[in-house]
């Protein structure tokens, strides 16, 4: 079963398009990667837009419909579960990415404290900017990536 994703896209007031596709994601999951998505991604979709507007478009969220979506319209999915792969505390991810455990567990012990609070979390935008520090150098640790900003100079 898909869900609905209504959404408006806006440019500067003055102009506004309605589109809606469908996501076999939770609405919530898809909120948060609406939040997060690049206007220009909406560039080209099939959008009537009114002819009076000032080039600064943005989206702004509308509703996710739970159950009403089509199975067959699901074009989004493969960019929300990149999205969600990137902004998930997910230590599994980290414990099973094949690298050396010891280091691991040795960078753990020296964080505990901040360790232990963000995995109670779900999210990278949940966590406090000390968390996303230990987060993110968990995951250069284990060979992930990890943001332009959370990279270690070399």
């Amino acid at each position: 079963m898909t869900n609905s994703v209504n959404l408006t896209l806006d440019r500067e007031l003055i102009q506004n398009g309605e589109y809606s596709f469908s996501t076999n994601h939770d609405p919530d999951v898809v909120e948060k990667w609406l939040k997060t998505t690049d206007v220009d991604m909406w560039e080209g979709v099939d959008v009537e837009w009114n002819d009076d507007y000032e080039e600064c478009p943005k989206v702004t969220y509308v509703s996710v419909d739970e159950g009403d979506g089509d199975d067959e319209d699901c074009d989004y999915d493969d960019q929300i579960q990149s999205w969600i792969d990137e902004n998930t505390v997910d230590m599994n991810q980290i414990f099973s990415s094949g690298c050396e455990i010891q280091k691991i567990t040795d960078f753990i012990k020296k964080n505990e404290k901040l360790f232990n609070t963000l995995t109670k979390k779900k999210l990278v935008e949940e966590l406090t900017e000390d968390e996303k520090k230990v987060f993110y150098e968990l995951r250069e640790i284990a060979g992930m990536f990890i943001p332009f900003e959370y990279r270690k100079e070399s």
